[in-house]
C-alpha cells in the first residue's frame, strides 16, 4: 500500500512536471480490493489531453527512469495504450494509461460490490488465486484474464436462488456516461450503478465462502450454458439467463461471451480458445472432484 501511494505521488509530480492539469489515479486490482502479491499497479492519469494519447505517454516514458523506474516498454497498439514500468525500490510493475475513464469505474464497480458483502472479495480473491495457481490467466494463453474472472464471481453471486448481491447497475437511477475511443469512434458508455449501500437489505443467503466456492464450480461446469448465455453482471437476475445472442457484440455458440459492465462492445472471452476454454472447464471439474473427495 505505501508503495503503490508512492508511485502515485511520483506521477502526480510528473503530471505537474509535464503541465498537465488533471488526476493521477490508481484503479484495477489495487483499488477494487482484488490485489494479490502479485498483481500489476494499474494507474491513470485523467485530463483534459486530448484524442490522442500516445504522445503524452511518449513524454512519460521517457521522464519515468529519472524517477526511479526501469524497464519501460511502451504497448501503443493496444485498445487502451499503455506505458509498462518497474519500479525500482519495490520492483512492483506498473501499467500506466492516460483516460481510461471506464477502467476506473470498472474498478469503483467491484469496488462496491465488496463494500456491500464480505463474501465477495474473499471469493473473488480463490478463484483468482485458483486460476493463477492452474495457469488459467491470460487472453494470450487462449484464457481469460484476471478481471473477467472476478465478472464469473459477481454474476455467479447474483444468480443465485437467494443472492449474495444485489444488481447494483439495474438498481442505479442517476446516469454516468463516459466517453472514449478504444474501438476507434467515440462511444458514450453509461456507467451509473448504486453507490448507496445503506438503504440495501442484508442478503438472506447465509452460505460460507467455502459452500460458495463448491457452487461456484458446479455452477460454470453443470448449470451455465456456454451455447446460449452470457455472464453479464449489468442485466443478470436470479433465475434467468442472459442470451448472448441478443447483446452487442456478433458471436457463436461455441464462442464464450463474458460482457464488461460498461463497455458493451467488449467480451471479454472474445480471445478465449477452444483449448483454453476446455482447460478452464476441466480444472473446474477437477477441483470440484477434489473437494467433493477431501482432496482439496
Amino acid at each position: 500500500e505505501r508503495a503503490s501511494r508512492r508511485i502515485q505521488l511520483i506521477l502526480e509530480g510528473l503530471a505537474r512536471k509535464l503541465k498537465l492539469t488533471g488526476e493521477v489515479k490508481m484503479f484495477g486490482s489495487f483499488s477494487n480490493g482484488f490485489k494479490t502479491g502479485s498483481s500489476d499497479l494499474d494507474v491513470v492519469f485523467v485530463g483534459q489531453v486530448g484524442q490522442d494519447s500516445v504522445p503524452l505517454l511518449g513524454k512519460f516514458a521517457a521522464a519515468v527512469p529519472e524517477c526511479g523506474f526501469e524497464n519501460v516498454t511502451k504497448i501503443f497498439q493496444a485498445n487502451v495504450p499503455l506505458v509498462k514500468f518497474t519500479d525500482i525500490t519495490s520492483c512492483m510493475e506498473v501499467d500506466f494509461c492516460i483516460n481510461n475513464e471506464l477502467g476506473v469505474r470498472n474498478s469503483l464497480l467491484l469496488h462496491t460490490y465488496c463494500a456491500y458483502d464480505h463474501r465477495v472479495l474473499k471469493l473473488g480473491r480463490l478463484v483468482k488465486d485458483w486460476a493463477k495457481r492452474h495457469e488459467l490467466v491470460g487472453t494470450a494463453d487462449g484464457c481469460l484474464n484476471s478481471y473477467a474472472y472476478m465478472l464469473l464471481v459477481v454474476h455467479f453471486l447474483q444468480s443465485l436462488e437467494e443472492p449474495v448481491v444485489p444488481n447494483l447497475q439495474a438498481m442505479a437511477t442517476e446516469s454516468v456516461p463516459v466517453t472514449d475511443m478504444k474501438w476507434g469512434c467515440l462511444d458514450r458508455w453509461e456507467t451509473k450503478f448504486l453507490t448507496d449501500l445503506s438503504g440495501i437489505p442484508e442478503p438472506k443467503n447465509s452460505m460460507s465462502v467455502g459452500e460458495l466456492l463448491i457452487r461456484f464450480f458446479r455452477f460454470y461446469t453443470q448449470e451455465f450454458d456456454w451455447h446460449a448465455h452470457a455472464v453479464c453482471m449489468r442485466l443478470n437476475k436470479p433465475g434467468e439467463a442472459v442470451d448472448k445472442f441478443k447483446l452487442s457484440t456478433p458471436t457463436s455458440k461455441e464462442q464464450w461471451y463474458v460482457e464488461d459492465p460498461f463497455d458493451l462492445r467488449h467480451n471479454l472471452a472474445g480471445k478465449c480458445t477452444t483449448a483454453g476454454r476446455s482447460r478452464i472447464i476441466k480444472a473446474m471439474e477437477d477441483s470440484l472432484d477434489a473437494i467433493k473427495n477431501g482432496d482439496g
